[in-house]
């Protein structure tokens, strides 16, 4: 996991938006996070069962659905933390992912 993290996003801790897609639905999730490396690694244990996640959380069904091995991970911007909220919401709007794909909401509001 931290080599393939490491891969993604090189070695130290990064604050920014990131994307995650489903290869086999093309849908997608828009997150933030102060540390994406340390969330990546939260989203992949919720995905396959290894942390508790709600049932109505559609990356996690998806996840679960679609086997963890097709979905990809990448990081869209670094930003400051406050830069974080309007830098999701911007990103959502752009890939329409509280429509279309696996947000159920427009980012932190």
């Amino acid at each position: 996991m931290k080599s393939f993290l490491a891969g993604i996003l090189g070695q130290e801790e990064v604050c920014g938006v990131y994307k995650i897609t489903d290869g086999l639905t093309g849908e997608c999730y828009i997150g933030q996070s102060v540390k994406v490396k340390a969330r990546f690694t939260e989203h992949i244990k919720c995905g396959i069962g290894a942390m508790p996640a709600s049932n109505a959380n559609q990356l996690y069904a998806a996840m679960k659905r679609d086997g963890i091995w097709n979905f990809y991970f990448e990081l869209l911007t670094e930003c400051s933390k406050e830069e974080l909220n309007e830098k999701e919401r911007q990103f959502i709007d752009i890939y329409s992912s509280d429509v279309v794909g696996l947000n159920s909401k427009r980012g932190n509001q």
